[in-house]
């Protein structure tokens, strides 16, 4: 089955086996995030400690997006994807039992880099079994099924975490890594497909030449430039919400962790209505970023209204 051919997402099936690995995935993030949250403000007592592992994942993306991209041009993406999984599976065991928070922020930094790393790969892949008309779509349906997990995922674990204890959630977002390696391991690719190495790839290539050329190009194309202002922004942004939103919510509103399962599906699940509104709104989204980015900060200043 040629990439040129593919008419839909059900019949595609490298698009579903990385759907369906995303999708375990996805509740296995939910499960940690609920419970990292609860167990950093359980050991410390404040709600700006709980904020810490959000926080984190700007910085990191802020200090290594450039070696990302460079190694995904040097490495095979598959392989790299499936590597990086059992990675982060073999990591998160580390939480299991952890009482030192010195250690459960080095896991948390580890954890945000690989992040990182994750998504330059992850990207190819989705060009590589999606046509270019379905690109959007394909990931408009990758927001959306984050947005039910989200919606549904933190209400689950809080009643699991409640009746068999925190670790349950480490246990259970370790295994969603080695299903989602699983998943991408056994991804055929059609011949035309770059699945290894690019095909230009260089014997001789250098990584920290790679990067070089790549902040070159950057500087070149405005576009790039425009797109990597307004994400620093975004990144910046969200962070700072973050670093208020958590001690309000745990020093002030002492929530449970029932109640702040309840409000992570409220606050996380507005992904599903994104990706509604991405589909629909294909046509006139496209060439208006700015457009896109004063409609986020619309939408997040009325939330934030709304909990003042």
């Amino acid at each position: 089955m040629k990439a040129e051919n593919k008419t839909g997402f059900i019949r595609n099936l490298p698009f579903m086996q990385l759907l369906t690995g995303e999708i375990v995935s996805a509740v296995g993030d939910t499960f940690q995030f609920v419970a990292i949250t609860v167990l950093l403000y359980n050991l410390t007592g404040s709600g700006l400690s709980a904020a810490f592992g959000v926080i984190c994942t700007p910085m990191t993306s802020i200090l290594l997006s450039p070696f990302a991209g460079s190694l995904g041009d040097k490495f095979s993406e598959k392989y790299m994807l499936v590597f990086l999984d059992l990675f982060r599976a073999f990591l998160v065991t580390f939480l299991i039992g952890s009482s030192n928070t010195f250690e459960i922020y080095l896991i948390l930094i580890l954890l945000a880099a690989l992040g990182t790393l994750y998504g330059p790969p992850y990207k190819k892949i989705m060009v590589h079994i999606l046509d270019k008309k379905n690109i959007v779509a394909g990931n408009s349906i990758f927001t959306g099924v984050s947005g039910v997990v989200y919606i549904i995922g933190p209400l689950a674990a809080s009643a699991l975490m409640n009746r068999y204890g925190l670790d349950t959630a480490f246990y259970i977002n370790s295994f969603s890594f080695v299903f989602s390696a699983l998943m991408i391991l056994f991804i055929k690719f059609d011949k035309k497909q770059i699945t290894s190495v690019r095909k230009n790839y260089r014997p001789n290539y250098n990584l920290f030449n790679g990067i070089k050329e790549g902040f070159k190009y950057c500087r070149k194309d405005r576009q790039i430039k425009h797109l990597i202002l307004i994400g620093t922004i975004i990144s910046l942004g969200t962070a700072s919400v973050n670093i208020a939103f958590y001690p309000y919510v745990f020093n002030i509103l002492k929530v449970s962790s029932e109640e702040w399962g309840i409000m992570i599906s409220v606050f996380y699940g507005t992904n599903l209505i994104s990706m509604f509104l991405a589909v629909l709104f294909e046509k006139f989204f496209k060439g208006r970023i700015m457009t896109i980015v004063y409609l986020l900060f619309s939408a997040t200043s009325v939330v934030w209204f709304m909990y003042a």
